[in-house]
């Protein structure tokens, strides 16, 4: 785990995970949620259906329970929000690591939580998951901007990374 992390945080020049983050976005959600296996559990049930049964990155189905991955990672975003949450294979998920997804990613999951964020919300807020949408995208937003400042790369598919552009940020118009 600790060079998975040193590669991931030279590759992308972001501070320590542990590091405390004290930014607008933090001090905006600051209540701490603790994630149990069974809420966990819960966001795997909800989020099965809605993507037919298929990993959020690769799309292709998924052959066991598959895994809750933060789509925001949470060496960036310490918090458990709904709408962060997407189900993925556990390659998928581990291959991502601590980046940030590439552009296609992005936009269906912004698409995923217009459509169906009332849906996804409404479920996990009842197993105690904050739901803001203007919180989560304002989170994602800040997100995406320190990795582009800090010169890092976004997660497109397995094995593949492309260096960080401004360019992304169109997604949130």
């Amino acid at each position: 785990m600790a060079a998975t992390f040193r590669t991931v945080s030279v590759h992308n020049k972001l501070p320590r995970a542990s590091a405390r983050l004290d930014t607008p976005v933090e001090r905006i959600c600051c209540r701490r949620f603790i994630t149990t296996r069974a809420g966990l559990q819960k966001v795997a049930y909800v989020l099965r259906p809605l993507q037919d049964d298929s990993c959020f990155f690769c799309r292709e189905k998924l052959r066991n329970a598959g895994v809750v991955d933060h789509f925001i990672p949470w060496s960036r975003y310490p918090r458990d929000t709904a709408l962060n949450f997407v189900l993925a294979h556990s390659v998928c998920n581990g291959d991502k690591r601590d980046l940030l997804a590439g552009q296609s990613h992005l936009e269906r999951w912004l698409e995923r939580n217009e459509r169906q964020g009332a849906e996804v919300g409404e479920a996990l807020s009842e197993v105690g998951f904050l739901m803001e949408p203007a919180v989560t995208t304002m989170i994602a937003r800040w997100a995406y901007n320190q990795t582009i400042a800090s010169e890092g790369h976004f997660w497109v598919g397995y094995k593949n990374t492309e260096k960080a552009s401004a360019d992304i940020l169109r997604a949130f118009s």
